[in-house]
């Protein structure tokens, strides 16, 4: 049982080595909050010389970031169908891209669609990426009977670092003639927090999607983060896990208390605020709600609610990349589960 124990202790300490190694932070992203943000370049348009359409230069460079991508298998339900995992309409121009190509389940530069919420930048798994002036338009005549709302978030990809400008419309129509506008935004950046939508399409049979450039067409990366049509009382929270809250929640309940008061008595959230703050509430949430083996939630249980394994963490240093760090963290729980667990049983026994 001991030589089991110490092997647990050592994997334990290997993971947060390996955490601290592979997951490397910049000193100006321990400056501000754990949260890395590259540095803004100049972006200029050319004129394609075989389409007539302005050509984003900023494309050119993404295989350079591609490499460093995380994505984990997107969660499938009957509850929603994914719009990337539709084929949208190209016959009479109905869909179509201000310049490049439309993705699916990337920005347009062909990296992982991120925006910012509550301020943070989030990395999306799925969703769709067209360069504004763009539009999307789907058949969903065989799905809106049932699945009756879109939801989704919009705006600008956080990868411009502030540039871009666009506003967006979403209409449908029950016979591809006459349409209906079912939401339009104000002019968002790249810089503004993800505009959010859950609209009613029940018994719509197209549903379409337009992202205006807003005067000059310059690095206006639309992507619709998370986008999918759901059923109708189908409730978005179940997807949540619970145990993990934003760092608003915990910051009020320290508030209430000293320094001293919260190390004595709160050690443990204090301790929970700091990870989802280095983290990322909403980079935890769609790690888990998009792993659908339930490893990656089991080894963030693992951690999180475990003092001793949260310290150790915390002491590792800031995060640079916390997809990268739940994706390893997923892979050496699983590797070493039986081991972690077998630790646990000594201490139970020892306390």
């Amino acid at each position: 049982m001991r030589k089991k124990s110490k092997k647990a202790i050592s994997s334990i300490l290997v993971l947060f080595v390996l955490f601290q190694i592979v997951c490397p932070v910049s000193s100006y992203a321990i400056e501000n909050g754990g949260q890395e943000t590259q540095e803004t370049t100049n972006e200029s348009l050319v004129m394609d010389e075989n389409t007539g359409k302005d050509e984003d230069n900023s494309a050119q460079d993404s295989s350079k970031d591609e490499e460093n991508i995380v994505v984990m298998a997107a969660h499938q339900s009957e509850d929603y169908k994914y719009l990337s995992d539709l084929d949208y309409i190209t016959e009479n121009n109905w869909s179509y891209a201000g310049w490049g190509e439309i993705k699916k389940d990337k920005n347009i530069e062909n990296g992982q669609i991120s925006l910012l919420v509550d301020g943070t930048r989030v990395y999306f798994s799925k969703g769709m990426g067209a360069h504004a002036s763009s539009q999307l338009t789907y058949d969903v005549s065989g799905f809106s009977g049932t699945y009756t709302r879109f939801v989704s978030k919009m705006g600008v990809d956080a990868s411009k670092n502030g540039l871009g400008e666009v506003w967006f419309r979403i209409s449908a129509s029950k016979d591809g003639t006459n349409w209906d506008e079912l939401y339009k935004s104000n002019p968002v950046t790249s810089k503004d927090n993800a505009l959010d939508v859950d609209l009613n399409i029940k018994d719509y049979k197209y549903l379409r999607l337009y992202a205006d450039k807003n005067g000059s067409n310059a690095v206006d990366h639309a992507v619709y983060a998370d986008s999918r049509i759901v059923k109708e009382n189908y409730d978005l929270s179940s997807e949540l896990f619970d145990d993990i809250k934003k760092v608003s929640y915990y910051d009020e309940i320290l508030s209430k208390n000293t320094v001293e008061e919260n190390y004595n008595n709160h050690f443990d959230t204090v301790l929970k605020r700091e990870f989802v703050n280095r983290m990322g509430y909403w980079n935890l949430q769609n790690s888990i709600k998009d792993d659908d083996t339930g490893e990656a939630k089991e080894a963030i249980k693992w951690i999180f609610n475990d003092q001793e394994n949260l310290q150790l963490f915390i002491e590792t240093g800031n995060v640079g990349d916390s997809l990268k760090c739940v994706s390893l963290l997923k892979e050496l729980y699983s590797k070493h589960k039986d081991d972690l667990m077998i630790k646990h049983k000594v201490m139970f026994i020892k306390r």
